[in-house]
């Protein structure tokens, strides 16, 4: 007869998981041995096992309990992240077969793009007469030479024709662009170049300028000299604008003291004094006014007549028959005088506070250092720096001994620049399109190989 097999106890008195499986296994093997009646071993086996069993305590069921939760929490946490693993995989799959078929879609309409913008350069070139290559003319391209193929079949035939026109729609934006480069360089040098002749003696004979603005326009350059003019004549208009400011309030209230009754006898002096004073006030305040107002008008003069210069030759006649430099200075001189009939006024509103002798001590004095300073400074800066009064001894100026005043290089440029006014005038009569007074001569060939000439020749001179 089998015997019951003893469990072993861990070293802390309670049984092992391995422990208790097997009193359970035991427990019903021995509950289907216990129906046989002379088996009364068994029957003692089993209770014992019950026994062990109801011998554990409430405290180790318990722990069981939380181990087996434990293994359950964390079984179920694999299975969820392997579940998550496999759904974002699937989801970056789906993301890469909608990437995969926007891009396809994107190549297609790209190619059926370039398909019509193709169709419309060959019907450009066609309409406008222009010579298409064979492959263009027929739609289909021809192997090179010492490169002969098999023939093409019905199947490639539209790749070639894409080709083809491809082929035609580059040419013609190159030519386009080219076309466009090189009208737009001819066009500058048109503008730097047309008119010169007409002012070529004048700006050669630079010794004799009154200044030394024209000299400047060929050393620095048109876009140079005249921002410097503008901003010169638009300081002044701007601080002519405030003073008008001033004088044009004071002109329209005077202060009460000067506006009151006449207290003296008439035909005093202090009534001939009362007079004085309101007429100087007056008077020395509307002159301010009106040389503040000359000097904004005369700015913005000079500013819109070179706005409306449409080539270098004409900013240069500006100078030269129409005394623009008379016209800066007499920007200057306007807002000067205006301001010494400002102060002039002033001076005589403050004799109603002191009197004559102390007004006209005070702003002599005045007057005389601020006259010093500016003078000294204005003259260590012009005499150091400015084309007249450093450069050209026929006005005073003092230049180095070794730095003389010789513009033979700018001088020669501009001459360059006015020869050729004439070839660029030749490129006009040659250009086709455009009406002239002339009658046309035959034989285009000849007026396009003189055309080709006259560019060579503008080439040549830049």
């Amino acid at each position: 007869m089998r015997r019951p097999t003893a469990f072993r106890r861990s070293s802390t008195g309670s049984h092992s998981p391995d422990a208790e499986a097997g009193l359970s296994t035991a427990a019903r093997r021995h509950a289907v041995t216990a129906t046989t009646p002379n088996d009364e071993e068994g029957f003692a086996a089993v209770d014992a096992t019950s026994a062990s069993l109801a011998g554990v305590s409430q405290g180790e069921g318990l722990t069981l309990i939380m181990q087996e939760h434990s293994q359950l929490c964390q079984t179920l946490t694999q299975w969820m992240s392997q579940q998550r693993k496999a759904v974002e995989t699937q989801l970056a799959e789906q993301e890469h077969l909608i990437n995969t078929l926007v891009q396809f879609h994107q190549q297609t309409v790209q190619g059926l793009k370039r398909s019509s913008e193709d169709a419309v350069a060959c019907e450009t070139f066609q309409t406008s007469g222009a010579r298409l290559p064979a492959s263009g003319r027929s739609g289909a391209t021809l192997p090179a030479t010492g490169d002969v193929g098999p023939e093409v079949s019905d199947s490639e035939a539209p790749l070639s024709k894409d080709n083809g026109s491809g082929a035609v729609a580059a040419a013609a934006l190159a030519h386009l662009e080219d076309g466009f480069t090189n009208d737009e360089a001819l066009l500058d040098s048109w503008r730097r170049c047309s008119g010169l002749h007409t002012v070529d003696k004048w700006v050669s004979n630079y010794h004799k300028h009154p200044a030394g603005w024209a000299a400047l326009l060929m050393i620095q350059g048109i876009p140079e000299v005249t921002a410097r003019l503008r901003n010169k004549v638009e300081n002044y208009a701007i601080y002519s604008a405030l003073f008008l400011s001033v004088s044009i309030a004071l002109l329209t209230s005077p202060p009460s003291a000067l506006t009151g009754d006449v207290a003296a006898n008439q035909w005093t002096s202090d009534w001939w004094e009362i007079h004085l004073r309101r007429r100087i006030y007056s008077f020395c305040f509307g002159l301010g006014t009106a040389l503040h107002m000359l000097s904004i008008m005369l700015a913005m003069a000079f500013s819109n007549a070179l706005n409306e210069a449409a080539r270098d030759s004409d900013v240069f006649r500006i100078f030269a028959r129409g005394q623009g430099f008379k016209a800066t200075v007499r920007t200057q001189r306007s807002f000067l005088i205006g301001c010494v009939a400002d102060v002039l006024a002033i001076m005589a509103a403050l004799t109603l506070y002191i009197t004559w002798v102390e007004v006209l001590a005070g702003c002599t004095v005045l007057a005389a250092v601020t006259w010093f300073l500016l003078r000294k400074t204005k003259q260590q800066l012009f005499k150091n720096g400015s084309i007249v009064q450093y450069w050209r001894e026929e006005l005073g100026g003092m230049p180095d001994a070794d730095d003389p005043y010789d513009l033979q290089v700018p001088a020669d440029c501009f001459r360059r620049r006015a020869a050729a006014s004439g070839a660029l005038s030749k490129i006009s009569e040659a250009s086709p399109g455009v009406p002239d007074a002339k009658p046309q001569r035959r034989g285009g060939r000849r007026d396009g190989n003189q055309r080709g000439v006259a560019r060579t020749s503008v080439a040549a001179i830049f």
